[in-house]
C-alpha cells in the first residue's frame, strides 16, 4: 500500500487531525479500503465518537492491492509526533507491506525540484561564508535546506469494533465560522460545565450557568450564520458537556467553517469540512456528542 499527500494544505490538515485525538483516546485504527481512509474512535466514557472520512481522491497517490481492506492500529500521539516533524514543502508518504504487517513506514520528503536544488553542494567553498571588509556576507546559501526523514511506526492490536453509524436526519442544522464557535465555547466554559441549547425558527440561544459564577447567554442571529435550516415548528431544548465541546473546538484551525446539527433523537454532530472533490464524498472530521441527561 502506498498513500502520498503532496498538496501542502492537505498535508498540514492531515497532521493537525492527529494533534488532539489524545483528548479523546490514546489509540486509533485507520482503515484503508477501495473508497479511502476511515477512522472511528470513542472516548473512554462513551460520550463522544470521532469519525474521519478521507476519500481516495483526497490523496495525490492512493494505491492499494485489489480488494484490500487494511486495518492499522496506531498510537495517536506517536503518529502525530512523526507528522509534526514535517518541514514546509515536504510530502507525506505512507507505505505498508502485506508481507510485513507489524509496522507502517512514513517518509517525509522534498519532492519538488526547487526543494532538492536548495541543498548546497558539499564543497569546501559552500561550507564557508566569505565576508567583505565591511562585514557583509557573500556567497552564503540563502535557500532553506530541508532533509528527508524516514520513520518506522510499530502497529498495535486495537480491540475495538466499529459502530455502524447510520445517516441521520437532524431537526436543525447550521454552519458558521469555526473560530467564532470555538470562541463562544471557551467563554461559556468560564461560567459552567454545561451548554444549554435553545433552538427554534426565530432564535438560537446558548446558555451556561453556575451557582458561583453566574450566567452567560449567547444569542446567535440566524441571519449571521452561513447556513441555517430547521424543521417547521421545531423547538429544541438540549444540554451538552462544555468540556467535550472545548476539546472538539481544539480543531477549529483545521477548517474555516464548522457544521453543527441538533436533534432530540440523535447526538449533536459537529463536522469540520476538509475539502470536497467532485464526484467523491466530502473529506470530513466529524464528532458525535451525546446530550447530557438530567437526573
Amino acid at each position: 500500500m502506498e498513500i502520498v499527500i503532496q498538496n501542502q494544505s492537505r498535508a498540514e490538515a492531515f497532521t493537525a487531525i492527529f494533534q488532539h485525538i489524545k483528548l479523546f483516546t490514546e489509540y486509533i485504527t485507520l482503515t484503508c479500503s477501495e473508497s479511502g481512509v476511515y477512522m472511528q474512535c470513542m472516548d473512554n466514557a462513551h460520550v463522544a465518537i470521532v469519525e474521519l472520512i478521507l476519500p481516495k481522491d483526497w490523496f495525490d497517490v492512493y494505491d492499494l492491492p485489489a480488494d484490500a481492506n487494511i486495518r492499522m492500529g496506531l498510537n495517536a500521539t506517536f503518529l502525530h509526533r512523526i507528522l509534526s516533524s514535517r518541514d514546509k514543502d515536504q510530502q507525506i508518504q505512507l507505505l505498508y507491506s502485506m508481507e510485513d504487517t507489524d509496522r507502517l513506514m512514513i517518509h517525509l520528503t522534498c519532492s519538488s525540484p526547487e526543494a532538492e536544488s536548495s541543498v548546497p553542494s558539499a564543497t569546501p567553498e559552500s561550507k564557508k561564508t566569505k565576508k567583505s571588509k565591511k562585514g557583509s556576507e557573500e556567497d552564503a546559501p540563502t535557500a532553506k535546506t530541508y532533509f528527508d526523514k524516514h520513520f518506522e511506526l510499530p502497529l498495535i492490536d486495537v480491540e475495538e469494533e466499529l459502530m455502524q453509524i447510520p445517516e441521520m436526519e437532524h431537526t436543525a442544522e447550521l454552519t458558521m465560522q469555526s473560530a467564532q464557535f470555538a470562541n463562544i465555547i471557551t467563554q461559556l466554559k468560564m461560567f459552567g460545565d454545561s451548554m444549554d441549547v435553545q433552538c427554534s425558527e426565530e432564535r438560537i440561544a446558548l446558555v451556561s450557568t453556575s451557582q458561583e459564577q453566574g450566567k452567560m447567554y449567547v444569542e446567535i442571529g440566524i441571519h449571521d450564520l452561513s447556513e441555517f435550516a430547521i424543521d417547521e415548528g421545531a423547538d429544541l431544548s438540549l444540554s451538552f458537556s462544555l468540556s467535550y465541546l472545548k476539546n472538539i473546538c481544539a480543531y477549529n484551525r483545521i477548517s474555516e467553517m464548522v457544521r453543527i446539527k441538533f436533534s432530540d433523537s440523535y447526538p449533536m454532530q459537529v463536522s469540520y469540512l476538509l475539502g470536497s472533490i467532485e464526484g467523491s464524498k466530502d473529506a470530513t472530521l466529524m464528532f458525535h456528542l451525546a446530550p447530557k441527561i438530567e437526573d
